[in-house]
Protein backbone atom coordinates (compact mmCIF):
# COMPACT_ATOMS: atom_id res chain seq x y z
CA UNK A 1 0.00 0.00 0.00
CA UNK A 2 2.15 2.82 -1.18
CA UNK A 3 5.58 3.55 0.16
CA UNK A 4 6.63 6.44 2.34
CA UNK A 5 9.72 7.70 0.48
CA UNK A 6 9.64 11.38 1.36
CA UNK A 7 8.28 11.13 4.90
CA UNK A 8 5.16 12.81 3.63
CA UNK A 9 2.61 10.05 3.34
CA UNK A 10 2.43 7.01 1.13
CA UNK A 11 3.50 7.19 -2.50
CA UNK A 12 0.92 5.25 -4.50
CA UNK A 13 1.15 3.57 -7.88
CA UNK A 14 -1.90 3.65 -10.17
CA UNK A 15 -2.64 0.00 -9.30
CA UNK A 16 -2.41 0.66 -5.55
CA UNK A 17 -4.58 3.77 -5.85
CA UNK A 18 -7.21 1.82 -7.78
CA UNK A 19 -7.29 -0.96 -5.22
CA UNK A 20 -6.77 0.82 -1.90
CA UNK A 21 -7.72 4.49 -2.29
CA UNK A 22 -11.09 4.02 -4.01
CA UNK A 23 -13.04 3.37 -0.79
CA UNK A 24 -11.50 6.20 1.25
CA UNK A 25 -12.13 8.62 -1.63
CA UNK A 26 -15.66 7.29 -2.05
CA UNK A 27 -16.31 8.02 1.62
CA UNK A 28 -15.13 11.60 1.07
CA UNK A 29 -17.78 11.92 -1.66
CA UNK A 30 -20.35 10.42 0.73
CA UNK A 31 -19.30 12.86 3.48
CA UNK A 32 -18.30 9.99 5.75
CA UNK A 33 -14.58 10.87 5.61
CA UNK A 34 -12.50 14.03 5.27
CA UNK A 35 -8.94 14.90 4.33
CA UNK A 36 -6.78 16.10 7.22
CA UNK A 37 -3.48 17.95 6.79
CA UNK A 38 -1.79 17.11 10.11
CA UNK A 39 1.52 18.94 9.67
CA UNK A 40 0.17 22.25 8.40
CA UNK A 41 1.22 25.36 10.25
CA UNK A 42 1.68 29.03 9.45
CA UNK A 43 5.27 28.22 8.51
CA UNK A 44 4.65 25.33 6.13
CA UNK A 45 2.13 23.06 4.50
CA UNK A 46 1.71 19.44 5.49
CA UNK A 47 3.66 16.88 3.44
CA UNK A 48 1.06 14.33 4.45
CA UNK A 49 -2.66 14.10 3.79
CA UNK A 50 -4.70 11.67 5.87
CA UNK A 51 -8.20 10.56 5.01
CA UNK A 52 -10.07 10.02 8.26
CA UNK A 53 -13.63 8.91 8.96
CA UNK A 54 -16.24 11.35 10.24
CA UNK A 55 -18.67 8.60 11.30
CA UNK A 56 -18.49 5.40 13.34
CA UNK A 57 -17.47 2.26 11.46
CA UNK A 58 -20.99 0.81 11.76
CA UNK A 59 -22.24 3.73 9.64
CA UNK A 60 -20.23 2.67 6.60
CA UNK A 61 -21.89 0.83 3.75
CA UNK A 62 -22.27 -2.90 4.50
CA UNK A 63 -19.26 -4.89 3.33
CA UNK A 64 -17.37 -1.78 2.26
CA UNK A 65 -15.16 -1.00 5.21
CA UNK A 66 -11.64 0.28 4.73
CA UNK A 67 -8.68 1.01 6.90
CA UNK A 68 -8.50 4.52 8.30
CA UNK A 69 -6.61 6.71 8.44
CA UNK A 70 -5.27 6.40 4.92
CA UNK A 71 -2.18 8.50 4.15
CA UNK A 72 -1.26 10.08 0.83
CA UNK A 73 1.82 12.11 -0.11
CA UNK A 74 0.81 15.75 -0.48
CA UNK A 75 2.16 15.99 -4.04
CA UNK A 76 0.12 12.97 -5.14
CA UNK A 77 -2.89 14.36 -3.31
CA UNK A 78 -2.72 17.57 -5.34
CA UNK A 79 -1.83 16.09 -8.71
CA UNK A 80 -3.81 12.83 -8.72
CA UNK A 81 -6.49 12.71 -6.00
CA UNK A 82 -7.87 16.26 -6.14
CA UNK A 83 -8.67 16.02 -9.88
CA UNK A 84 -10.85 12.98 -9.13
CA UNK A 85 -12.52 14.78 -6.22
CA UNK A 86 -13.32 17.67 -8.58
CA UNK A 87 -14.69 15.38 -11.29
CA UNK A 88 -18.42 16.13 -11.68
CA UNK A 89 -19.09 12.54 -12.82
CA UNK A 90 -18.90 11.40 -9.18
CA UNK A 91 -21.13 14.04 -7.57
CA UNK A 92 -23.49 12.30 -5.18
CA UNK A 93 -26.22 14.86 -5.84
CA UNK A 94 -26.84 13.33 -9.27
CA UNK A 95 -29.81 10.93 -9.26
CA UNK A 96 -27.96 8.30 -11.30
CA UNK A 97 -25.08 8.29 -8.79
CA UNK A 98 -27.45 8.16 -5.79
CA UNK A 99 -29.22 5.21 -7.41
CA UNK A 100 -25.91 3.44 -8.07
CA UNK A 101 -24.82 3.95 -4.45
CA UNK A 102 -28.11 2.52 -3.18
CA UNK A 103 -28.19 -0.44 -5.59
CA UNK A 104 -24.52 -1.32 -5.89
CA UNK A 105 -22.01 0.84 -4.00
CA UNK A 106 -19.18 -1.45 -5.16
CA UNK A 107 -19.83 -0.26 -8.72
CA UNK A 108 -19.48 3.38 -7.59
CA UNK A 109 -16.23 2.52 -5.75
CA UNK A 110 -14.94 0.69 -8.85
CA UNK A 111 -15.60 3.75 -11.04
CA UNK A 112 -13.71 5.93 -8.57
CA UNK A 113 -10.88 3.37 -8.53
CA UNK A 114 -10.62 3.47 -12.33
CA UNK A 115 -10.55 7.27 -12.28
CA UNK A 116 -7.84 7.26 -9.59
CA UNK A 117 -5.71 4.80 -11.57
CA UNK A 118 -5.99 6.96 -14.69
CA UNK A 119 -5.27 10.14 -12.74
CA UNK A 120 -2.18 8.65 -11.06
CA UNK A 121 -1.00 7.36 -14.44
CA UNK A 122 -1.52 10.73 -16.14
CA UNK A 123 0.37 12.42 -13.29
CA UNK A 124 3.35 10.17 -14.02
CA UNK A 125 3.18 7.74 -11.10
CA UNK A 126 3.37 4.56 -13.14
CA UNK A 127 1.65 2.44 -15.77
CA UNK A 128 -2.06 1.74 -15.79
CA UNK A 129 -2.99 -1.53 -14.06
CA UNK A 130 -4.03 -4.39 -16.31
Amino acid sequence: MGDNREGGGANWTPAEAKKSLALPVMYIFLRKAIPIFPGTSRASVSRLVQIRPTVRHDEFLPGLKCGFPTSVNWKQWGTAVVPVLKDPRFETSKPIIRDMIERNPREYAALIGEALALSFHEAGYGPLPL
